[in-house]
């Protein structure tokens, strides 16, 4: 279903492999068959095939815009380590949480942020506890665009929590973003 590309040593492998996954609108219900596996990235040139092929943020946000995949409207987007479905149920993320931000962000910075922040995930540069991101579109009560961000963590202690939200803190000083919500469990 998904993309896989062959790997060569001059691909630079990557510390660890990861996947992109696609989200349908769905019910509570239906959710384990309401995403589709994407693309699977374990070296650097996987990754930058991802971003030139794959859906951009910036389409999903986009106002007016609906991106399909196999004729199913698209409402999100995730980024996991492979062999971790972006679904609670699953043994990697059953003793974790979700540190979710909303916000208002314009959709080409929406895909710099994406992007810069896939990035950190498959170079290996994010905190071990953090299994994946998933950015999600909404719509507020106004009709305005907004975005959802969560950062799906395999633990619950407060301080790698405490920490993940310093490291992303950090990364989204660019966009003034600033993780203030609790997480959810």
């Amino acid at each position: 279903m998904g993309f896989r590309t062959q790997s060569r040593k001059t691909d630079h492998p990557l510390p660890c492999s990861w996947s992109l996954y696609a989200h349908h609108p769905c019910d509570s219900h239906d959710y384990k068959v309401s995403y589709a596996h994407v693309f699977d990235v374990s070296t650097c040139k996987a990754w930058g095939e991802m971003v030139q092929h794959a859906p951009q943020a910036a389409h999903l946000l986009a106002p007016r815009t609906t991106v399909l995949l196999h004729g199913r409207p698209v409402r999100a987007l995730s980024f996991f380590r492979q062999g971790t479905r972006p679904e609670w149920e699953h043994s990697s993320n059953r003793t974790g949480l979700t540190l979710t931000h909303r916000l208002r962000i314009d959709p080409r910075a929406a895909t710099e942020m994406w992007t810069l922040l896939t990035c950190e995930c498959a170079r290996g540069a994010v905190h071990p506890a953090v299994n994946g991101l998933q950015l999600t579109q909404r719509v507020s009560r106004a009709g305005a665009m907004l975005a959802r961000l969560d950062v799906w963590l395999r633990v619950r202690d407060g301080t790698t929590c405490a920490r993940v939200v310093a490291e992303l803190n950090r990364l989204g000083a660019r966009w003034h973003i600033q993780l203030k919500t609790a997480p959810r469990a």
